[in-house]
Formats: C-alpha cells, structure tokens, sequence
C-alpha cells in the first residue's frame, strides 16, 4: 500500500484503522458499479439470467421461470466475443524491446571515443533484452496478458502485480480483476491514488496455518 500523506500522523498502533476506514470508503465509492448481471462470470460462462442479487447475496436464476408462454430469448456467448477480441490483440505476439540509451555527440570531442560509447550503448541494451525476454517467458507473462484482456472486457479493468521475491530471488506475476484490488476510483490514473489495497479470497486454513495469525481471533 503506498503511504497516505496523512499516515506520518497516526500512530503505529492505530493505522490498521486508518487502513479499515480507506477500504471502506472506496466499498462505498464502487458499490454501484459492482457485479452487473451483463459484466459477471455467469454471463462470460453462458448463463445470462442468472445473477447475484445485491440485497440477498444469493443467486437469481430467471431461466428457471421460462416456459412455453414466456419463453426466454437466446443469446450468443459473450465468451466466444471477448476470447475472440482479445485473440486478435495478441495475434502478434507483443515482447519486451529495450532501446539503447541515447548518446550525443556533442557530448564526445573526440570521435572515436562516441563510437565507443555507442556501442557500449547498444551492447547494454542487447543483454538487458536478453534478461528481459527471458523473464518475460519465465513468468508466462503472454497467458497473463490475454487474462488480463478478458477480465478488462468482462470489468472494465483488470491489474498485473510483478514484484521480486527475495526468498526465491525471482520474480513473480500474478493477474488481478477490478474487485481485488481497492483505489480511490474518482481519479484518473492509479499512480494518483492514496493507497492501494489487494484483497483476495483465501480459505481459513491458510489464514490459521499463517505464521502472523494471532489464535486469539480464532
């Protein structure tokens, strides 16, 4: 979570609080945008009269009340239409490019020493490919793309976590959909947002086999 410009003030002991309260608030911001029956995983897997109700929490089937006088209408899978877009997009096999840093040669009096540094320039930027590309194929980062593509279309928006594991000293992605992930939503880029708050569902075994979990809250 990146730090709030009032989080010097609160104190340790206080800040999951402070924490608690921003999640809260940005429920309350998205709440009317979450889960509409033409954006959620019942209507991406075929099955388009069925939804989650808001004030329930329960599933509505309303394929259920059809019938021969009110018979209800087909519709082409909305998964063949986004698997078939984002298809398309990454038809061509995005990869990583990494450009030689520019050199000037108002910067060099002496010719010989600017070709140096130009290849020196490009010699870098041939190997940080090169490491690049391959962290690119370790992380499978070309599935992740194309999942991230149909969690934006089926949400809107979709996020990508690529961060270092120092136990492993490697690196790891993980895709994430618009409701793992708690911003302030009013602003227009993500960089702009107070915190960031990751919130995945995670069976209560884990949590008890945790070596933070206090068994006081169990």
């Amino acid at each position: 979570m990146a730090k709030h410009q009032y989080s010097e003030s609160i104190p340790t002991s206080a800040i999951y609080r402070h924490v608690e309260n921003l999640v809260e608030s940005y429920k309350l911001q998205r709440r009317m945008f979450e889960r509409r029956w033409y954006d959620n995983n019942f209507f991406d897997d075929g099955y388009h009269f069925r939804f989650v109700s808001r004030t329930t929490d329960k599933i509505v089937d309303l394929s259920a009340r059809a019938s021969q006088v009110t018979p209800q209408r087909s519709i082409p899978k909305a998964s063949r239409q986004i698997r078939g877009v984002a298809s398309l997009l990454l038809a061509l096999e995005p990869h990583p490019v990494i450009y030689p840093e520019a050199v000037l040669s108002n910067n060099y009096q002496v010719e010989q020493e600017y070709q140096t540094a130009l290849e020196t320039a490009k010699d870098v930027a041939k190997r940080s490919g090169h490491w690049v590309e391959e962290e690119w194929n370790e992380l499978d980062i070309q599935p992740k793309l194309m999942q991230m593509m149909i969690l934006a279309a089926k949400h809107s928006v979709s996020y990508m976590q690529i961060w270092p594991d120092f136990f492993t000293e490697k690196f790891k992605a993980k895709v994430f959909d618009a409701f793992d992930i708690y911003l302030d939503g009013s602003l227009d880029s993500i960089y702009e947002c107070p915190s960031m708050t990751k919130a995945t569902p995670t069976l209560i075994s884990k949590i008890i086999a945790n070596d933070y979990f206090d068994e006081e809250y169990n």
